[in-house]
C-alpha cells in the first residue's frame, strides 16, 4: 500500500490500514510495513465485516460508497491480486461506471 500511496496514486488516492487489534499491532506494521504514506489506524471495536489484507483490500469510490468489498486476493492469486487492485482505481479515477474483473493468469 505504501509503494501505490507514496507513488502511481499520491494525492490521488488514500491508502487507510486498520489493525483490528488494537494500538500495538497498529505500531507494529508501522515499523515492520515501514508504513509512511498510508494512514494507520485501530479500533478496538469489533466491525460487522471486514477483510484482511492478504485476503483482498476493502475499496471505497470518492462518493464513500463501498467500490469493492474484497479484491481478489493475493495467498489466491499472487501478483494478479496487485493488478486487480491498481485495475480497480484506475477505473475509479477514469470514472469508469463498470468494475473490472481480475486479470487473466499470464
Amino acid at each position: 500500500m505504501d509503494k501505490w500511496a507514496s507513488g502511481k496514486y499520491s494525492g490521488r488516492v488514500a491508502f487507510v490500514c486498520v489493525s483490528l487489534a488494537g494500538p500495538q499491532l497498529a505500531s507494529t506494521f508501522v515499523k515492520e510495513l515501514k508504513l509512511s504514506a498510508c494512514t494507520v489506524a485501530y479500533t478496538e471495536d469489533n466491525p460487522a465485516w471486514g477483510q484482511l489484507g492478504c485476503g483482498g483490500f476493502i475499496v471505497y469510490g470518492s462518493d464513500g460508497r463501498i467500490a469493492s468489498r474484497a479484491t481478489a486476493a493475493y495467498l489466491e492469486v499472487r501478483e494478479r491480486a496487485f493488478h486487480h487492485v491498481e485495475s480497480l482505481l484506475d477505473a475509479l479515477l477514469d470514472g469508469a461506471k463498470s468494475r473490472p474483473s481480475l486479470p487473466p493468469p499470464p
